[in-house]
């Protein structure tokens, strides 16, 4: 037994004091080197990617390790370190294209020798997703893009339940997000109140588990020319698993300071091979979370009287199931299908409702009672391919997605005041449904003796999409029986869809496209795309780009692109009504009330009646440029600036109570309603800023160091706003000062995310320091002070700080522990009545969820 025991505690000596370092040079069949191959050692996290020459350097942490080499378009390669401290590695093109990663931004298998990319992208791997303590994806990217913001949020109706994400200040619909290069459709509701984006389609990140993922690929640049409608700000690639012979299972979990919010997060992913060069991955993962709450104590809310006694997040439970799979049926061809299913339930907190005469006969007397809006949430994505080598290398490509998002909306503990004394307490209130169907035939080839190498894609795509409205319960949305519109009819807080809301509608559109890539000289690449679409509803658009890349010296590379756009108004936007509850101040007293407010489909006749035009698609301009340096192995550095025009977005107008016609007053009287607002392509804006991503490896002590750095300046401005005639072209009803100021400011005016990773054998600790610059929004009843100027709602700067450490306890286990915002920073506080959705701070910057601490368990086999 002695012996037994001696012999293990010399092997893990061994281990712990191996280190060897490998250096060597990865090139094409050609001989040309390849910058950007990564290189990992299985088993472990420890990986490094070639420079401009090719050249890698890496050390080793087992003795018996085996180090694969990966890039797009080329057959990976797993060697067996056989005590050679060089080792030089040849890359063989795939014949089928890009096998092991799909990279956003070119469809081309090999569309450069030096492939030093035109334009930024970003590529996240799956270490860096799992690295801290967020769980959800949105979280996750916005903690770890600087570009990238998403809060959640407390009182915003549906936007409680579905996280609104904005990509360089933009639109939330104006990002495209594509699952294995194929797009992902978009949720079935729209962000209308109490949140940033408002009047835009959402996409549901969250609704894709990160133990599925392999690596997220951001490409910083407009690409509509490439993908189609929504690329305006740039486009998000989420790769799935495709690891064999693995099983990985996770327990993770988090609670907050305050004791609230704990968060409990079961995963695993599998790995099988099929045959010679096929796979199975498969993942299932759930997340529970409890509600936070981030109000004022009990004393203020009494001696205040807020509009809010709870606020904070909503608890979910959301289990999911994805799976990737490939399976070769020759060596020229193969099929591969991709796709899952995702669940959540949510409930969260409305407004308050204090005690009165009617409140008192549902409710205890003296009570009044705390609305909670429930969502049932159901999104399916399902993908399925086939692949063939034709001819002399003709890769061709066949393809066919299915996306659907469903909501169904509930409220209880509310009542319906026109029932009185007979009012249930909970309401089934609706829902809505999107479906997406692409399906695309694409041809590409590579010519290796033309020029210095030219890569050409072309392809078609058809696209058919389908929305519904769903009503709900009688009760939910009837002023019933007393007749007496004084007693407001429906739910309160959140009243349900009436039937004559109901729709059903669809909408189809086809495109062609063609992209051309040109090495000119072994320095020069020329990138180009064309695409022509045809949308049912609206016409047709056409859509260009051009980008250049040029290479210096093996340390320095420029580049620069130029793109027109579009985005086509989303069948939600184009098709959804409704009549909301909200909160306004009374003019006589003074004091807040509860309101109704009347939202036209852009179809209506009282739309048309009041003169606002069909919804017609945005259009935008894009011009970037940057520079790329890399003067090690271990040093980089991507400056890029850019420029983005956009013309007609559609936003969700200002309230309306009268107009010059006095065409809304019936209207607003058969819906009960004070006032109206609209989908319309409202305002022309511009947005420039710059980003900087920077990363430093260096040896500290026995361990590695890797200093990682990004930042993100940004700017949107207004050029334009566009009123319609008949509504006496009331600028400032029509975009008012409020909405104007979050449009503004749905990216802080920087950003910057500084991240310190520090490895030692098992050892592992991480510090991540972000920033955020400060702003002020303009209150949400545009009140003015004694010198007639807005109110402002105030946010310093604010910085928040993370940290991590992980230690491997046995070759399958490793843990790690750390804290999320440590410092408990939180917004500024803020006056209540001046706050859209009744907190004491909104929804910006790092969030209101304040410290969480955490634990990560991971057993790997």
């Amino acid at each position: 037994m002695k012996k037994i025991l001696l012999l293990l505690i010399l092997i893990t000596v061994k281990n712990t004091l191996f280190s060897q370092t490998i250096t060597g040079k990865v090139s094409d069949t050609d001989g040309s080197p390849i910058f950007g191959v990564f290189i990992r050692e299985i088993g472990t996290s420890n990986g490094v990617s070639t420079n401009f020459d090719g050249k890698y350097l890496i050390k080793l942490r087992n003795p018996k390790a085996t180090l694969e080499y990966i890039f797009a378009g080329h057959v990976s390669q797993k060697i067996i370190f056989n005590d050679k401290t060089e080792l030089d590695v040849v890359l063989q093109e795939s014949k089928l294209g890009a096998n092991d990663i799909v990279i956003v931004g070119s469809r081309l298998s090999k569309s450069t020798k030096n492939n030093i990319s035109a334009v930024p992208i970003d590529i996240i791997t799956k270490e860096d997703l799992t690295k801290f303590g967020q769980l959800d994806l949105n979280q996750i990217l916005h903690f770890l893009v600087p570009s990238f913001n998403s809060n959640r949020q407390s009182g915003s109706d549906i936007a409680d339940h579905l996280d609104p994400s904005s990509f360089r200040g933009l639109g939330p619909d104006q990002t495209l997000v594509l699952i294995n290069g194929k797009r992902f459709h978009q949720a079935s509701v729209i962000g209308i109140f109490g949140t940033k984006g408002r009047g835009n389609s959402l996409t549901d990140f969250n609704s894709i588990p990160v133990a599925a993922i392999e690596r997220i690929e951001i490409l910083r640049d407009g690409a509509a020319a490439q993908y189609g409608s929504d690329a305006i700000a740039g486009v998000i690639n989420i790769v799935l698993k495709s690891t064999t012979n693995s099983l990985n299972a996770n327990l993770n979990s988090m609670i907050s300071s305050e004791n609230d919010g704990l968060v409990l997060n079961p995963n695993i992913n599998y790995g099988l091979k099929i045959g010679k060069s096929g796979y199975a991955n498969i993942t299932a993962d759930f997340i529970n979370r409890a509600k936070s709450f981030r109000t004022f104590e009990e004393n203020e809310i009494l001696k205040n009287e807020l509009p809010r006694k709870y606020f904070g997040d909503a608890s979910l439970q959301s289990p999911s199931f994805y799976a990737n799979a490939e399976i070769a049926l020759s060596e020229k061809s193969k099929v591969y299908f991709f796709g899952g299913y995702h669940s959540r339930n949510t409930e969260a907190h409305g407004y308050s409702y204090e005690s009165d005469s009617t409140t008192d006969l549902v409710y205890t007397e003296g009570k009044g009672f705390e609305p909670l809006i429930k969502s049932n949430i159901h999104d399916y994505n399902f993908s399925i391919g086939y692949k063939y080598n034709v001819g002399k290398n003709w890769n061709l490509e066949l393809n066919n997605t299915f996306g659907k998002n469903e909501i169904d909306l509930s409220v209880k503990n509310t009542l319906n005041q026109s029932l009185l004394g007979f009012s249930p307490t909970s309401f089934d209130c609706g829902g809505y449904r999107f479906s997406q169907n692409t399906t695309s035939f694409q041809m590409s080839k590579n010519f290796a003796d033309i020029l210095k190498g030219i890569g050409f894609a072309f392809g078609a795509e058809l696209r058919s999409d389908n929305y519904e409205i769903l009503a709900g319960e009688e009760k939910s949305w009837k002023n019933l029986y007393n007749g007496d519109l004084v007693l407001k009819g429906g739910a309160a807080n959140f009243p349900g869809i009436r039937p004559d809301f109901e729709i059903n509608t669809k909408r189809n559109n086809s495109s062609i496209y063609a992209d051309l890539e040109t090495n000119i000289t072994e320095k020069l690449l020329l990138s180009t795309a064309l695409r022509f679409e045809n949308y049912s509803d609206f016409g047709n658009t056409f859509n260009y780009k051009i980008a250049s890349r040029y290479k210096f010296s093996n340390m320095i590379a420029v580049r620069g692109a130029y793109s027109t756009g579009f985005r086509a108004p989303s069948l939600a936007q184009i098709s959804y009504t409704t009549v909301l509850n909200d909160i306004e101040l009374e003019e006589s007293s003074g004091e807040e009330i509860t309101v109704e407010r009347y939202i036209p489909r852009n179809s209506d006749k009282i739309t048309k009646d009041l003169g606002i035009p069909q919804l017609k698609e945005e259009t935008s301009k894009n011009i970037s440029a940057g520079i790329v340096l890399q003067p090690s192995n271990k040093i980089s550095l991507t400056v890029d600036a850019y420029v983005v025009n956009v013309n007609n977005r559609i936003i969700l107008t200002g309230n309306f109570k009268n107009d010059d016609k006095q065409i809304l007053q019936p209207v607003l009287e058969k819906f009960g309603a004070n006032g109206a607002q609209f989908f319309a392509n409202a305002m022309n804006t511009q947005t420039t800023g710059m980003d900087i991503v920077g990363k430093i490896e260096s040896n500290l002590g026995k361990g590695t160091l890797t200093t990682s750095l990004g930042i993100n300046f940004n700017n949107l401005k207004i050029i334009k706003v566009n009123p319609v005639e008949a509504l006496g072209n009331q600028t400032e009803n029509f975009v008012g000062e409020r909405q104007k100021s979050l449009i503004t400011h749905s990216a802080p005016g920087s950003k910057i995310h500084l991240i310190l990773d520090y490895k030692k054998n098992k050892f592992t600790s991480n510090i991540r320091m972000n920033y955020f610059k400060g702003f002020g929004i303009v209150n949400y009843s545009s009140l003015k002070d004694d010198n007639s100027k807005l109110i402002l709602n105030n946010y310093s700067d604010a910085y928040t700080l993370d940290a991590n450490l992980g230690y491997k306890i046995l070759n399958f286990l490793e843990v790690n522990l750390g804290a999320s915002n440590i410092t408990n920073n939180l917004p500024s506080t803020q006056n209540v009545d001046f706050t859209e959705t009744g907190g004491k701070f909104e929804s910006v910057q790092m969030g209101f969820g304040g410290r969480y601490f955490y634990g990560k368990l991971n057993f790997s086999f």
